[in-house]
């Protein structure tokens, strides 16, 4: 019986296990990647020594990528990313591009500050028409760069707000003027970036391809000649092993960054609906380039070149939702990466180190609880402000039953569901003020009522007629 008990709960783990299905290279490493990240992330939720935005906001969209956007690792370095303040273009647009994983907490000033970055120009095109263009410098008011302004395109067709619908047709008028032909027969077109010596730059053309293609749908017909162009480069310079480098600059004429970021626009060209994306071609050229990346991953899930490196090369597979039996947000695969249980809620051990966390920004604030089919009211805090607040959940999932009242910030309703409910809200006031807070809410399990069952009424007077008897006849031996 014991032996067949064994069985039984052997036979259940090894079927929910990520190994029973042969898993392809290219999800092996995908799987060690995200492990990587998940050991690797700072105490204060971002990732990285150097480069700490940038790197974050990588972090934040390889986790959205597989489904992990309400992951407690991905609400700690969203919470670290949403207080940082710079004025770069380079810092300002990966910060509110790490922050599109939840788009309702994108920040009004800061993407005030992006648009008011640009600079506008007036040209006279030969039929002697004036006509605008917008363009963004590596800080407010510098002169134009074709990278910078790459970038700002590409968070433009991310996040599609009509209100900046003019901004993005002038610089995408801006960025097609910059479009080189590097063949005479002019299908064949590069960007050029100002840091380089040569005309023809790997990471200012992948950059531009994931801008054009992100915003194909506004003149599908005249982008698709410029992304056609910039594929049709792309395949002219790639390397022999299938990887891509910047005019043999990278170390040992590798280049990791650059290749996850080409990879990322041939992937983002192919979604867009462009033909010459879907092509055999083109498709060989992707794959070769994942491959490249594959052989290049290190026995810990990180790749050469470092942190940024390595989050960008994470994002080397498709788009996909990782499957997360026990619901701790760690998919079942990465679970098996780490060592732990997919079917036992046991990721707290991998969330960031407190030594460097703060409480609501990058650990989890635990809330009172309560118990499972009971009432439960809790009233949220706020830090600031003038007082006149308003609450919204930003992300994360409250317990079934319990509703967040966005006047009074208050948390209410019967919890239907027992277990550990991690989640994000926002509280802004009437002044423009605002703060987004990490918590977490403990909902007991219902302790279940004990009933004795009554026996029939026979079977307790037949029972007593028994019990007389023994006790009869335990007299009778005695005398």
């Amino acid at each position: 019986m014991h032996r067949l008990i064994s069985l039984i709960v052997v036979g259940v783990v090894f079927f929910h296990s990520p190994s029973v299905n042969a898993l392809t290279p290219l999800e092996i490493a995908r799987n060690k990647g995200i492990a990587w990240l998940i050991k690797n992330q700072n105490g204060d939720g971002s990732w990285g020594q150097e480069l700490k935005i940038q790197a974050t906001a990588e972090a934040l969209l390889a986790l959205d990528r597989y489904g992990m956007e309400s992951s407690p690792f991905a609400q700690a370095g969203h919470s670290w990313l949403a207080n940082q303040t710079r004025s770069s273009t380079d810092s300002l647009t990966h910060i509110l591009k790490g922050l599109t994983i939840t788009p309702t907490s994108l920040d009004p000033a800061l993407l005030e500050q992006l648009q008011n970055a640009k600079v506008t120009y007036e040209k006279t095109s030969g039929s002697g028409q004036t006509l605008t263009y917008s363009c963004w410098g590596a800080y407010a008011g510098y002169s134009c760069n074709t990278l910078d302004t790459a970038l700002v395109g590409a968070f433009f067709g991310r996040i599609r707000l009509i209100s900046y619908q003019n901004d993005t047709v002038l610089l995408l008028r801006h960025l097609i003027s910059k479009a080189v032909s590097s063949q005479s027969d002019g299908l064949t077109l590069t960007w050029w970036s100002p840091s380089l010596s040569y005309t023809g730059s790997v990471l200012a053309s992948a950059h531009s391809l994931i801008a054009l293609s992100r915003l194909r749908d506004l003149s599908p017909t005249n982008l698709d000649n410029y992304i056609n162009g910039s594929i049709n480069w792309l395949h002219t310079i790639q390397q022999d092993h299938g990887g891509f480098y910047e005019n043999n600059v990278a170390p040992n004429g590798e280049d990791i960054y650059v290749t996850a970021r080409v990879i990322s626009a041939l992937q983002i060209a192919q979604d867009s609906g462009n033909v010459a994306a879907t092509q055999e071609r083109t498709q060989t050229d992707l794959e070769q380039a994942r491959h490249f990346l594959v052989a290049r991953q290190l026995a810990d899930g990180s790749w050469p070149q470092g942190t940024l490196a390595t989050l960008a090369a994470i994002q080397l597979a498709p788009a996909t939702q990782l499957v997360d039996s026990d619901n701790d947000g760690l998919p079942d695969a990465i679970e098996e990466e780490l060592g732990s249980h997919p079917l036992v809620a046991d990721s707290s051990p991998f969330f960031v180190a407190h030594g460097a966390a703060i409480i609501g920004q990058t650990v989890a604030e635990s809330l009172a609880g309560g118990i499972q089919n009971e009432r439960v009211d809790i009233t949220l805090t706020a830090n600031g402000g003038n007082g006149q607040y308003q609450w919204r959940l930003l992300s994360g999932q409250l317990p079934d039953g319990i509703r967040l009242d966005p006047s009074s910030g208050t948390l209410r309703g019967q919890a239907n569901q027992a277990g550990l409910f991690n989640f994000m809200y926002q509280v802004t006031d009437s002044d423009g003020w605002r703060q987004d807070v990490l918590a977490q809410i403990h909902i007991n399990a219902a302790v279940p009522t004990q009933h004795i069952p009554l026996l029939p009424l026979p079977f307790i007077v037949g029972f007593g007629f028994c019990l007389s008897a023994i006790a009869e006849r335990s007299r009778c031996k005695r005398k």
